[in-house]
């Protein structure tokens, strides 16, 4: 650098740093008018992409690429037109298989570093260095992060996988698919994303089937040997892929050569039908854990319930992955389980039998579906009538029992009904009449449930001493039978009510509603009292709470909800197969 006179020895000239910086600029932009237009062939379009992007692109861009890789970069803006669209671009930089470039381009929103990188991750690859930079195109900004990747020792070349990588990335970005270890079979197996979905899902069930592997160590081995999982995708392929030109018989010969379902990232859904005609209900699931367990024993007690109805017992559930307890979310993955439950399901036309497209069946003729509402989705109807007939499916609007052209399960009550005879026989052989004579109650439940709700307003002596759900713990040791019956009819009738909703005013001395989410509950007399509890003890746990209410010393204990509570002495928790419950069970 030169120095002008009066300036220090070794200072920098300011000016002339500045001239030197726009003399390399005008080069570089000269470079890359003269790389568009021969890569173009079409000086018009040329001059308007140079027009474009000679000044959105920035000095920090310039210095660190060259005109001619600029031209590749703008290839892949050019296809950015929609806020939040992303576009990628994987690439190896001078043939050295060692020294790969992932480029991911975003209009008009940033991305945070701390939500890629788990992506990235997930994938196999290992960060070594990101480069930002911003492009203001007069349409709006446009994001490029060009991320260094380590791909794994021994994945496959790049030429080979690059496009799977691209879309595996875009689609686990979008919450398409999983952010787990087996990503990394698009590298290390050469899969797509979709196929690996499988695979995340026969992990997933088998968790679900009571496997002793755990997820992590069923990701590791198939890891370890991408070549069996490849196969296992392979077999899959043949048992069920429909575009496959294969006779029954050559599916089963190819099938076995290789030897030598409903799953989502949103949600994960369980139907069960014991019978060719058969009926039930789906519910809305929080027990993410174990609910294919749920439904089991559900439709375990649908086959009873239903034998006087139809000949045999269904049901199904969902839970929720990405927002659970999110009601707008629910309806979506509703909307998702029913049209997934109808694409494989065959239909009638006429009386004669109309096979799914796109599916391969492995059973006989089956055409009959039915639906009901249940637990959480008791206004779902409609909707599920809405898809029926969208499909057009031979039932209609008659697919979903409950909806507004149907049969309101909660207001007619049949289950609780039907038990409650149960009950009244119980406590006749006892020499007491239910419906004159006030007795003692503790449940499982509230007053917005189909069982539970409907159960409670079947007797005006009901004198409900505690209760629980999935929420709330309340607590009434000396009810009033006519101001109790009363609450509880007003929050029966009060859409999606919970126990908090209860009037405090009406509850007994010692008495209240707490929420399960409670580090400790304070004991009054009058409660320890109602419910059995050591005078010594001042608090208990919400599960030690919930404990003594299913052994306190009532005269009926009412289960409405889900889940079994009590157990013999000789039976062991597994045996009862409520993994859930098994912290309250007496």
């Amino acid at each position: 650098m030169r120095t002008e006179p009066g300036n220090p020895p070794g200072e920098v000239d300011v000016d002339d740093l500045t001239e030197r910086l726009s003399e390399a600029t005008r080069l570089w932009d000269d470079d890359f008018r003269l790389v568009l237009e021969r890569k173009l062939d079409d000086e018009h379009q040329a001059k308007l992409l140079y027009q474009r992007y000679s000044g959105a692109l920035s000095e920090t861009y310039k210095d660190e690429h060259t005109p001619y890789e600029a031209v590749k970069d703008v290839a892949k803006l050019e296809l950015l037109d929609e806020p939040g669209q992303l576009v990628m671009h994987v690439y190896r930089r001078r043939q050295d298989e060692s020294d790969i470039r992932f480029k991911v381009y975003r209009y008009g929103e940033p991305m945070l570093l701390s939500a890629v990188l788990p992506v990235l991750h997930s994938l196999g690859v290992r960060v070594t260095d990101e480069r930002p930079y911003e492009m203001h195109r007069a349409d709006g900004t446009i994001y490029l992060y060009d991320f260094g990747l380590q791909l794994p020792a021994d994945s496959r070349p790049i030429a080979d996988v690059r496009p799977h990588l691209e879309n595996a990335f875009s689609a686990t970005w979008r919450g398409e698919a999983e952010v787990d270890g087996f990503n990394t079979l698009v590298i290390k197996a050469g899969l797509t994303w979709r196929e690996v979905v499988v695979l995340r899902a026969y992990a997933k069930y088998l968790r679900q089937a009571g496997t002793v592997f755990s997820h992590d160590y069923m990701e590791s081995t198939l890891l370890q040997y991408p070549a069996i999982a490849s196969k296992l995708v392979a077999l899959f392929a043949a048992r069920f892929d429909p575009r496959l030109p294969l006779s029954e018989e050559s599916r089963a010969v190819q099938s076995k050569e290789l030897i030598a379902a409903v799953y989502s990232p949103r949600f994960e859904g369980v139907h069960l039908r014991f019978g060719a005609v058969a009926r039930g209900g789906l519910r809305w699931s929080d027990r993410r854990e174990d609910f294919r367990t749920e439904i089991l024993g559900l439709v375990k007690a649908q086959m009873v319930k239903n034998a006087v109805i139809v000949p045999t017992g269904a049901k199904g559930g969902f839970v929720l992955k990405q927002l659970p307890g999110d009601r707008d979310e629910a309806v979506e993955c509703y909307r998702l389980f029913i049209s997934a439950l109808l694409d494989v399901t065959d239909n009638l036309d006429g009386g004669k039998i109309l096979a799914p497209a796109d599916v391969v069946r492995h059973d006989p003729d089956d055409p009959y579906l039915v639906v009901a509402a249940d637990k959480g989705t008791a206004t779902f109807s409609d909707i599920a009538n809405e898809i029926s007939v969208k499909y057009g499916f031979w039932l209609g609007d008659a697919f979903a029992s409950g909806g507004s052209a149907g049969y309101d399960h909660k207001r007619m009550g049949i289950t609780a009904k039907g038990a409650w005879e149960s009950v009244k026989r119980h406590f006749r052989e006892l020499g007491v009449d239910t419906q004159t004579t006030d007795f003692t109650v503790v449940g499982v439940g509230d007053m917005s449930g189909d069982v539970f709700g409907n159960g409670m307003l079947l007797s005006r002596h009901i004198r409900l001493v505690a209760a629980f759900d999935h929420r709330h713990i309340f607590i009434d040791p000396t009810p009033d039978p006519v101001a109790s019956y009363e609450e509880r009819q007003r929050l029966f009738d009060l859409p999606r009510s919970s126990w908090d909703d209860y009037d405090r005013s009406i509850i007994s001395a010692g008495g209240g509603v707490y929420p399960r989410t409670a580090k400790s509950i304070q004991l009054t007399s009058e409660a320890k009292a109602a419910l059995g509890i050591p005078a010594a003890l001042t608090s208990l746990t919400p599960n030690e709470l919930m404990h003594a209410i299913l052994a306190a010393p009532v005269d009926l204990f009412w289960n409405g909800g889900i889940g079994t509570y009590v157990k013999a002495t000789s039976e062991s928790h597994a045996d009862v197969g409520d993994k859930a419950n098994d912290y309250l069970r007496v």
